[in-house]
């Protein structure tokens, strides 16, 4: 079956502002518009897909150009991206600590806590992961960019997601629906505007 998937291009307006040339800090809040499968830059599709349902569903695979494993995105979903100029070298996980605490303070500021940081790159409410995010650089930019669950059921994930190649500790091989929440499960109702006003006046202050 792995013939009969085409690895499109990726859609999404965050990647496209960080291959512009121009300079600056931006923050990105995106609501995809499709239920879309998203690639890590060195996935392996026959490792993470199950490609039958793909197909039958005639969901659409793409690839970004950040690491990490591959993702499910969809309309109950929020993507947030940073792009900052590249002002020294820095280990990736110092970039994870700095934009995932932006993230974290406005979701606080929405009144979503506590949320903590576990694994490289996640963000959890309890044991739960809620949010998970991924690096690319250039010689001259940062591009972070995660991927917080606002509502979708993440059993949707196991339709087309096999277990992934690698995982951190704190997942303990857990499937996707006891390992990933939203926060509408975990009783939150979000405005997602309302949400969006929160990371932005985050991201603000982060540039003060």
């Amino acid at each position: 079956m792995k013939e009969n998937i085409e690895i499109k291009p990726y859609p999404f307006q965050d990647e496209t502002v960080f291959s512009q040339p121009e300079r600056g800090q931006k923050c990105l809040l995106l609501t995809p518009d499709q239920t879309i499968i998203v690639l890590g830059r060195g996935s392996k599709e026959e490792e993470e897909l199950f490609f039958y349902p793909i197909i039958k569903d005639d969901i659409p695979v793409t690839r970004r150009k950040s690491g990490g494993c591959t993702v499910v995105l969809t309309s109950r979903m929020l993507i947030i991206a940073f792009i900052e100029q590249k002002v020294k070298l820095e280990s990736p996980l110092k970039y994870f600590q700095k934009y995932n605490e932006i993230i974290i303070n406005g979701l606080n500021k929405y009144g979503i806590t506590p949320v903590e940081k576990k694994g490289i790159s996640d963000l959890t409410i309890g044991n739960l992961k809620i949010c998970g995010s991924s690096i690319y650089t250039n010689l001259e930019k940062i591009f972070f960019h995660a991927v917080l669950n606002i509502a979708e059921d993440p059993r949707l994930f196991e339709k087309y997601l096999k277990h992934p190649p690698r995982e951190p500790d704190y997942r303990q091989q857990r499937k996707h629906h006891h390992f990933v929440s939203s926060l509408k499960k975990l009783g939150y109702e979000v405005d997602v505007e309302n949400l969006k006003k929160a990371l932005q006046i985050s991201w603000d202050e982060s540039q003060k």
